[in-house]
């Protein structure tokens, strides 16, 4: 694809996360992958829907294809932190890409998820949950988070008992 096109528009990126949408469904990764950092790498100057969908695509692979929590973290955290907590309306043509508020609820999610379950930072975790109830409070992730910060609660009073 790097060669395909002198003049890399719109069109072009739009046809590269249409391939790696593709390939990550047919379990082409590492293909995706490449695809996916050449989107982030060349559109770092402003934030758009492309942007955005692809980090949170890379996230996802980083974390559920090959268990690498520390890159996984990086996106969601990138989207997180380039992402305003409002509404946020970016206007794209490509159908495939999903809201960037969405992603930011949802990046904010993982963040605590994966500290919690993967990497057992409970401060850090309970730190992203909080920060989620104090944004998201009411929507469907709630009940989730909520979830999440009995099991930290719970790890936590059990830590205290064994180390007293």
């Amino acid at each position: 694809f790097s060669s395909y096109s002198y003049n890399k528009g719109d069109a072009y990126y739009d046809s590269i996360y249409n391939v790696s949408v593709a390939l990550t469904q047919d379990n082409q990764v590492k293909e995706s992958i490449v695809l996916l950092k050449e989107i982030t790498s060349k559109n770092t100057l402003f934030v758009s829907k492309r942007n955005i969908n692809s980090h949170y695509d890379l996230g996802q692979i980083y974390l559920s294809s090959l268990s690498d929590y520390e890159l996984a973290l990086f996106h969601f955290d990138f989207i997180f932190n380039k992402i305003p907590f409002k509404e946020y309306k970016i206007k794209e043509m490509n159908s495939n890409l999903r809201d960037v508020n969405e992603l930011r609820k949802k990046s904010l999610f993982m963040l605590g998820y994966i500290n919690h379950n993967h990497i057992g930072n409970l401060t850090k975790s309970k730190k992203y949950y909080l920060l989620f109830l104090s944004q998201y409070s009411g929507t469907d992730l709630t009940s989730s988070v909520e979830y999440e910060l009995e099991l930290i609660e719970k790890s936590i009073t059990n830590f205290h008992k064994i180390n007293n």
